[in-house]
């Protein structure tokens, strides 16, 4: 969280109010208060005993200021490059007609993936978000708030919500906004839970918007195997039985 607050603090394009919702269930960090105290902006901070991100993400909603124009979210470990929010800023002004719902910014780390930057500035249209950073027009979102009826730590959660912005709304990847995931081990939820996810949630989230078919199940399957073809390590044999867990409750409703 730290990292990412301080590449927030050298933001060529700095934001108007940051929304820090924390559902760890660690004490509180004395450096973490230092570090928000010393911000140059409104910092609204939120200590939420419910955990998910689905929650969690909808707490910041709900405490947004109404003059907002646009919504960022953002996992704690990610770290923004110093042109980060000017980059995404200047796509949104360019978009007179205001098609442009949501954007996400270009990694040049993802976990062990390592990028090179663009030479030519492009806005590429995307299916879905990334939730690890993800940007809305407010009005785009409107009423809409995040399913917390996904499963445990609400996987998926980036999919669903973006999937229904665009349903009137333009998708978009600004491929100059650069970022870094450093995906810190430490975040992880643990495999078995991941594993129930990978399966319960995708299966919920199909059904929800009508494009569940039989074949889904190969899909099912073909995620358990391949944790299974890892179950060396204890995290994928963890996994299994989470694919396991959930498999059971889709065929023990029927489906």
């Amino acid at each position: 969280m730290i990292r990412f607050l301080e590449s927030l603090r050298i933001q060529a394009s700095p934001p108007d109010e940051l929304i820090v919702v924390d559902g760890s269930e660690a004490p509180d960090d004395p450096r973490l208060k230092l570090v928000l105290d010393s911000l140059p902006w409104r910092v609204v901070y939120v200590r939420s005993e419910r955990q998910g991100i689905t929650v969690q993400r909808n707490i910041g909603l709900n405490a947004l200021h109404s003059s907002a124009e646009l919504v960022g979210f953002f996992d704690d470990d990610v770290v923004l490059d110093a042109g980060y929010l000017r980059m995404i800023v200047e796509a949104f002004g360019r978009d007179k007609n205001k098609r442009i719902g949501g954007m996400n910014g270009f990694p040049l780390v993802d976990g062990n993936r390592r990028s090179s930057r663009n030479p030519v500035y492009e806005l590429i249209d995307v299916p879905d978000l990334y939730g690890c950073n993800m940007i809305y027009r407010a009005e785009a979102i409107g009423n809409l708030r995040f399913d917390e009826n996904l499963a445990l730590y609400g996987w998926m959660e980036d999919w669903d919500f973006s999937k229904r912005v665009a349903r009137d709304r333009r998708l978009v990847c600004c491929n100059q906004a650069y970022f870094y995931h450093l995906q810190s081990p430490k975040a992880r939820v643990n495999g078995r839970k991941f594993g129930y996810m990978q399966i319960a949630n995708r299966n919920y989230l199909y059904k929800k918007h009508r494009v569940f078919d039989r074949r889904e199940y190969v899909f099912y399957a073909s995620i358990l195997l391949k944790n299974l073809a890892r179950s060396y390590r204890k995290t994928y044999r963890e996994r299994c039985l989470g694919n396991l867990r959930a498999l059971r409750e889709i065929f023990h409703e029927g489906g």
